[in-house]
């Protein structure tokens, strides 16, 4: 096991907005355009306290949110806790909505765009936690590929980020989870050591692509199972070899951390 460092904080109010942009899939050179300029902001967002897990999803059936057509669709929970006075609801809500604007302002204005942004407050983190774990099961068996995006590879050059988008996001919808910023970035390791990867110390975004496995390796001859992993392995390194093509300074996730 690798070290671990633990820092304990006070409890503090926990604000969270379940957030959607989405349009119809017919509009992908457009989708692709606002989701480059979506994730060429999110710098700006973790430096001023806010994170998020975040779904790029083409093709996503959102019938759940009543759309009764196929979308290209981006889904988040971005949360902020409310460590500050000027931290609040209302602040996070109005970050994330002109968050969504400069994306969309991005694109053609005839492209239509359907948004739901919905606040929610919450008396600690655990409560949002409570209400929100899960799926209910004991995980996947999915073979994951995944880089870590910092500063330069999110702003840099929104043309070459955009191909990597939809490069990786060939095979299904993408992770692409803003979760580290300068909490991490900041953080002086103890003597001795340091528990997480030095990648990290420059990352916002850590992005990953799923490529799902059999349920149950037990029950196909071992020489089988090779030849599915090394198969599914094979494409998942090719879909996100686009970020290391197009962004050199996106570092692979160490398979340990």
């Amino acid at each position: 096991m690798t070290s671990v460092t633990i820092k304990a904080f006070p409890a503090t109010k926990y604000a969270v907005v379940f957030a959607l942009l989405a349009t119809p899939n017919t509009n992908t050179d457009a989708y692709f355009t606002a989701i480059a300029t979506l994730f060429s902001l999110f710098p700006s967002l973790a430096d001023s306290g806010i994170s998020a897990y975040t779904d790029i999803a083409p093709n996503f059936n959102a019938s759940s949110f009543q759309i009764p057509f196929l979308v290209h669709g981006f889904r988040a929970t971005f949360q902020l806790p409310l460590v500050h006075p000027e931290n609040t609801t209302s602040s996070l809500l109005a970050a994330i909505n002109s968050t969504f604007l400069q994306a969309t302002n991005s694109v053609d204005p005839s492209v239509p765009w359907i948004q739901s942004l919905t606040p929610t407050e919450y008396p600690d983190f655990y409560a949002h936690f409570k209400d929100n774990n899960g799926p209910e099961n004991g995980g996947e068996n999915v073979i994951l590929g995944s880089r870590l995006l910092d500063r330069k590879a999110l702003t840099a050059d929104k043309a070459a980020l955009r191909k990597a988008f939809i490069g990786a996001a060939e095979s299904g919808y993408i992770t692409a989870h803003l979760i580290s910023g300068p909490g991490v970035h900041n953080t002086s390791a103890i003597p001795g050591g340091n528990s997480v990867s030095p990648a990290w110390r420059k990352a916002y975004v850590h992005a990953s692509m799923f490529s799902s496995v059999v349920s149950s390796f037990f029950s196909f001859p071992h020489s089988l199972t090779g030849d599915i992993a090394e198969y599914r392995l094979n494409s998942t390194r090719g879909h996100f070899s686009t970020f290391l093509t197009h962004h050199p300074s996106s570092k692979t996730r160490p398979p340990n951390q």
